[in-house]
């Protein structure tokens, strides 16, 4: 085995190691050419020191593994895994851009918005995971990969702590120690309770938190006193340092990270839907899905026009669409498609909404460019991209006569011991909605026989 790490300007296989990257623990990555002067690709080399030790290699092999059977848009791809002259060495999609750790010490706490342009990619690449068993357990800023743009785009990495729960009888880990990052840990991960996917749904809660706050939640220089409080403390309130944000942020990460993980969000994605309407309207919502297969109360969507032409899909909580979507949302590949188009949810009183989520050509609902979320009935038309959808079952049935002087309102949810204070002025057709003692009021004004935020 080589006695040091390969320097720059050496060669690996087919690949030229141009620049160093960056260096961690178990591994150093560098920039690479593929080939003579080919494609830029990051090739991670493990440490010569740790080469020799068979469960280092078991860890990186099965790493490589799993991030090259993954595919999905924002999980970074394996491209080859090798071994050249002593030195054993992944080669991997390169994605310029700067990891989320740094992003947050540069810039503190994220606006909402950045926030979730950044997260809802990474819950559906866990979730994707997750689907084929897949537990990546060591979910933190230093593993997403942010590449700036408006949104921005970004990638989770390194699988080297991740469990195939289907296929892995064991952790690479000495007995009696945890895997993870102290500050990012879920509590069964420190208990060692046999972690399910679950722990990364909490490790999204924190990464949650330190988006929106600028540390993580529990921040101390003790390690053992953050372990302890991922045991035993609840999160603190972004709320409490964000003025700028709703209290039912504060919920949705409180769920995210409870300390049961049969009382957590049962998705990452559906963790992020909470997250969206708390940080857009302020009314977390609520978990309703199913625990497993199809169920009442979906939403069933027919594709009437486009390469999906003909295929029913169903929307259990919530479905986004785009080319950067996963399964039905990806509508054949519909190229006209913006990477992250729009989304179907459930809001908090049953009912179905969609939203636009800054697509390039919009979407449309019954031939008019929504501007804001929209409330669906059974018979509306969606169009998105060269898509045409028809909203078949699930949705309430458009009222036969309504009467304009009493427009029903939106359903919104509020906690146990929220107050909630409505004002209408049907002659000027709009509302002020107060959610809570001493909240900001909302105004609402009435366009199409339909109440809309101002």
């Amino acid at each position: 085995m080589a006695a040091d790490a390969p320097a720059v300007g050496s060669r690996l296989d087919a690949y030229r190691l141009t620049r160093l990257i960056g260096k961690g623990g178990m591994s150093t990555v560098y920039l690479a050419e593929e080939g003579e002067g080919g494609s830029q690709v990051a090739v991670k080399v493990l440490e010569p020191r740790l080469a020799t030790d068979e469960e280092f290699r078991k860890r990186f092999m099965r790493e490589s593994r799993y991030a090259s059977d993954l595919k999905h848009p924002s999980i970074v791809h394996v491209r080859a895994v090798g071994e050249a002259e002593g030195v054993l060495y992944m080669a991997m999609d390169y994605v310029d851009g700067s990891d989320l750790a740094t992003v947050l010490s540069v810039e503190g706490g994220l606006s909402a918005e950045r926030t979730l342009d950044i997260l809802a990619p990474i819950a559906s690449a866990l979730d994707a995971a997750h689907a084929v068993g897949i537990v990546h357990r060591d979910v933190n800023p230093t593993n997403i990969l942010v590449v700036p743009g408006d949104p921005a785009d970004a990638f989770l990495t390194d699988f080297g702590l991740g469990k195939n729960r289907g296929q892995d009888t064991s952790a690479l880990t000495a007995a009696g120690a945890f895997v993870g990052t102290f500050s990012y840990t879920a509590p069964e991960q420190i208990l060692d309770k046999q972690p399910d996917y679950r722990a990364d749904i909490y490790s999204l809660g924190c990464v949650l938190f330190a988006c929106l706050v600028g540390k993580p939640p529990f921040d101390n220089h003790r390690e053992a006193m953050v372990l302890n409080a991922h045991i035993q403390d609840p999160p603190p309130k972004v709320s409490a340092v964000r003025p700028d944000v709703s209290s039912a942020v504060d919920d949705v990460i409180a769920k995210a990270m409870a300390k049961d993980p049969a009382e957590r969000y049962t998705t990452c994605t559906e963790m992020m839907a909470g997250a969206r309407v708390a940080l857009t309207v302020g009314a977390p919502i609520a978990s309703t899905v199913p625990a497993a297969g199809p169920g009442p109360g979906r939403l069933c969507l027919r594709v009437s026009a486009g390469r999906a032409e003909g295929e029913q899909i169903e929307v259990g909580q919530e479905l986004e669409f785009g080319r950067h979507a996963t399964g039905p949302g990806r509508l054949a590949q519909d190229n006209e498609l913006s990477r992250r188009h729009a989304r179907v949810f459930r809001g908090e009183g049953g009912g179905w909404l969609i939203e636009d989520l800054g697509s390039t050509n919009g979407t449309f609902v019954n031939e008019k460019k929504i501007e804001e979320p929209l409330a669906l009935l059974d018979g509306d038309r969606i169009e998105l991209g060269a898509t045409k959808l028809v909203v078949a079952a699930g949705a309430p049935a458009p009222e036969e006569t309504p009467a304009p002087s009493r427009p029903s309102l939106p359903a919104i949810g509020v906690g146990g011991s929220s107050s909630l204070k409505l004002d209408i002025d049907f002659d000027e057709r709009t509302a002020r909605l107060v959610i809570g003692e001493g909240a900001e009021a909302m105004t609402l004004i009435l366009e199409d026989g339909r109440w809309r935020p101002a």
